[in-house]
Parts: structure tokens; sequence; C-alpha cells
């Protein structure tokens, strides 16, 4: 993921879907989350100090906000190369290069 982030930066700051994604790109690189709800608190002495530690269990909201981002991320910039793509072909028929002899057929006058 970190490596997705690192190419997301990358992007411009041009259209909505490269804005929507670099958005919630920085949105995921905030290292905060917040707890909704515990189940349980156990308390236990820790192995390095032996002293007594609590651990909490429970939900946070990152859990259902970061999959929603990197979602945005990624969508937003497939859907922006799709449009990309269909609106420099919108006049003409994309050429690949694939058939090299279709060029010599077309340069030859009927």
């Amino acid at each position: 993921m970190t490596f997705v982030v690192f190419l997301l930066f990358l992007e411009k700051w041009e259209r909505p879907g490269p804005i929507a994604a670099l958005i919630a790109g920085y949105l995921l690189c905030i290292a905060y989350d917040q707890s909704v709800g515990n189940f349980f608190t156990v308390s236990a002495d820790s192995w390095l100090s032996g002293r007594p530690v609590l651990a909490s269990f429970g939900i946070s909201a990152g859990m259902f906000v970061r999959p929603g981002l990197i979602l945005i991320v990624f969508w937003g910039l497939a859907l922006d190369s799709f449009a990309l793509v269909v609106r420099a072909h919108a006049g003409t028929r994309p050429a690949l290069a694939l058939l090299p002899w279709l060029d010599a057929v077309r340069r030859e006058p009927a």
C-alpha cells in the first residue's frame, strides 16, 4: 500500500478523478483512529516488564473508512484513465499498429 500511495502522489492536480484520489491518499496518511466501541478489556501481565497492562478489543472507525478511501483511490484513477482514452479516441478509431500491413494498404491508391 505504501508503494501505491507513493505512485499516487506523482499524479497531477488536474482532473476530478486524480483530485479525489489525491485527497483520499492524503487522508490515508493520517495516523489516527477513533474507537467506536469496545467489546472487552483484558488485564494481563506484560512479558517484558512484568507489570499489569490493559488490552482493549473493539471496533474502530478506520476499519470502515480506510477500505473506502482505498476504493476511491483506485476507482478515481481508473475512471479518469478510461475517460482520457475515450476522449482521445472519440473522433477517430485508434491505430494500435498491430497490423503493419494496414498502413501500406491505406497508402496505395485505389
